[in-house]
């Protein structure tokens, strides 16, 4: 582990106490948000063998026809004109899926529903558009659509699986895996620590380099940037984060007086252990800085991470790292960063930063 820095950020701490008697304490208002059957932790369901129907919550679905290689790339380009080209190590990959809805009401199917997954890796949302008839649209009960989806990943050799992960679906009771290839798996995890209690109190966050433990999530703070060598993480090319100017990461004595104290980015090692078959999206925004009440430091500004970025789609027993970038507030009054998968999850935890 390493934290990287300017001297002033050594003894930041202690300024942002002496900043922090002056505060106006701030009023958090929780609302209760009642629980959700469908949000229970369902068994993963088994992948469905190729030219097999399965079943997916209110819908029967069963994979068609599969493009990969030249023949996949070449009937993309020729969709749309928008359509980008293939970069290196990457595959397109079309499946045409036939849908029927056996629900008792209508119900809608989206490109963005599915994804596809390989060893360890899953691809979602690959801004491609699919040769007609695509796979989109609502049916009514008893009804069934027919369509192609455009995906992509890299080409490392996997058997490649179809998740369906509805949008629109609460939970995870709807999802389900095909095999785009005889044999294909979705491989699940393998030894994973069961959950502990470590880091569920602010005022003990776990060091760095030692782990949280949910029950979904494994979470190590590998390394801390801070300052102005954070801006240097980022590429020249990269201008979502570096437009703010370096002054602004290295201001760590808030010599402008606008209450931001520079930047601070840490790079964490995140692991899916849960037992959702299509794997589980985690948002930049499950890690926050964290005050001394436990809540989320107010106001506090996420900023776009450089690559890789910790924010993505995992696998089950995907591990991967990654980072997420803060800028600092003079009131924030903790050492500690918080981790909270989504915003309804009663497990929070602590980790350590400084």
């Amino acid at each position: 582990m390493a934290i990287r820095g300017s001297d002033p950020a050594r003894h930041l701490l202690a300024r942002r106490r002496l900043h922090a008697v002056a505060v106006v304490a701030v009023l958090v208002i929780v609302l209760a948000v009642p629980a959700n059957p469908l949000n229970a932790r369902q068994a993963a369901p088994t992948v469905v063998p190729i030219g097999q129907a399965g079943v997916a919550g209110p819908w029967q679905m069963q994979v068609g026809t599969v493009q990969t290689g030249e023949e996949a790339a070449t009937a993309i380009a020729t969709a749309s004109a928008a359509n980008r080209e293939r970069g290196d190590g990457e595959q397109f990959v079309l499946v045409e899926v036939t849908a029927t809805n056996t629900g008792d009401r209508a119900h809608a199917l989206d490109p963005g529903d599915f994804a596809l997954a390989g060893n360890g890796w899953v691809g979602r949302m690959s801004g491609l558009v699919a040769p007609d008839p695509q796979l989109a649209g609502t049916a009514v009960p008893g009804a069934s659509l027919t369509g192609t989806v455009a995906l992509a990943g890299p080409v490392d050799g996997s058997a490649l699986v179809l998740l369906y992960d509805s949008l629109t679906l609460g939970g995870n009771w709807a999802d389900a895996a095909f095999a785009l290839s005889d044999g294909a798996a979705v491989p699940p995890p393998a030894g994973e620590p069961a959950p502990t209690d470590a880091g569920t109190d602010v005022g003990s966050p776990v060091p760095i380099g030692e782990s949280v433990a949910t029950d979904d999530w494994r979470i190590t703070v590998a390394e801390v940037v801070v300052g102005d060598p954070v801006y240097d993480l980022y590429p020249d090319s990269d201008y979502r984060t570096t437009a703010l100017g370096r002054v602004q990461a290295g201001d760590l004595s808030d010599a402008d007086g606008d209450g931001a104290a520079g930047w601070v980015a840490v790079r964490v090692s995140v692991t899916y252990t849960g037992d959702a078959a299509t794997g589980a999206y985690l948002s930049a925004e499950a890690f926050t800085l964290a005050q001394q009440d436990s809540e989320p430091l107010p106001n506090g500004l996420f900023l776009t991470a450089p690559e890789p970025e910790a924010e993505g789609w995992y696998t089950p027993g995907q591990t991967r790292e990654g980072w997420v970038v803060f800028e600092i507030q003079v009131v924030w009054d903790t050492d500690a960063m918080r981790f909270q998968a989504h915003r309804t999850d009663a497990d929070v935890r602590y980790l350590l930063i400084y």
